[in-house]
């Protein structure tokens, strides 16, 4: 049986590591509040956005533009998006998860796979533990996270698609829905895909200046848009799992310092 001396520097070092787990929870929501506010202002314009490239998306098709050229699937590429840092929960559990699980299921059809890891932890999990063909690693760019980022990520997959040397795009990441849910989710970055509803016909737009050139210049920046959209989704979701992980720590230590 432990003596009065020994649970009494057991109960101060948990003390210490709860201060610290609430003092990281405090923070995480502070970061969480102004990556929910940036997700929050960006999706109204990048749906918007993607409903217009789904209304072009015919003119696309007419007009030959290779982002929507739909190809027989031989390789596929993986975007697959995480935290820098970890102390959050399940958030980058459930990446690797649904990485390895695309992984398996792509190897199984005869379809090569080729990585690109974004966020630390990542280019980590990728270097130790597939053995699949990385293209190009992006770690630690959610300490500054700025728009020119997803505009390189973007310029990057779409010289690899154009370039033929891809004939999928998939990113995997977390969805932000709530500070309580995040969703590991899958979307296809290219080729474009037809939209099950549009808005409009597109005999109802007034092309100006043609029609080619305006294609030509919205579905690049669409494309820009949503890389960056993901990118603040899963900022504002890796907040959201820190904060919950980091309440759950604070409240598992102060039940541990009662039941001493």
């Amino acid at each position: 049986m432990a003596s009065l001396k020994e649970i009494k520097q057991r109960i101060a070092s948990v003390r210490k590591t709860q201060q610290i787990t609430r003092a990281m929870k405090m923070v995480a929501a502070s970061k969480m509040k102004r990556a929910t506010q940036a997700i929050i202002s960006t999706r109204p314009y990048a749906d918007k956005l993607q409903t217009l490239v789904g209304n072009l998306f015919q003119d696309a098709l007419e007009f030959g533009i290779q982002f929507a050229e739909q190809r027989h699937v031989e390789t596929v590429t993986l975007v697959v998006i995480s935290s820098d840092k970890g102390l959050c929960g399940g958030f980058n559990a459930n990446v690797r998860k649904r990485t390895s699980a695309a992984i398996a299921d792509y190897l199984s059809k005869g379809i090569k796979v080729k990585i690109m890891p974004v966020g630390r932890k990542a280019c980590e999990f990728c270097r130790k533990f597939l053995e699949v063909e990385t293209i190009s690693e992006h770690p630690m760019i959610f300490q500054h996270l700025q728009f020119d980022v997803a505009v390189k990520i973007s310029n990057e997959l779409k010289k690899l698609f154009l370039d033929d040397k891809t004939d999928k795009i998939e990113i995997i990441y977390n969805r932000f829905k709530s500070a309580l849910e995040q969703i590991p989710s899958t979307e296809t970055y290219l080729p474009l895909e037809m939209p099950a509803k549009t808005e409009k016909a597109k005999n109802d737009y007034i092309y100006e200046p043609n029609r080619v050139e305006l294609v030509s210049l919205l579905i690049p920046r669409h494309l820009n848009t949503h890389v960056w959209k993901i990118l603040l989704e899963s900022n504002a979701s890796e907040q959201a799992a820190r904060m919950m992980a980091m309440d759950s720590a604070t409240e598992n230590a102060g039940d541990l310092i009662k039941s001493m």
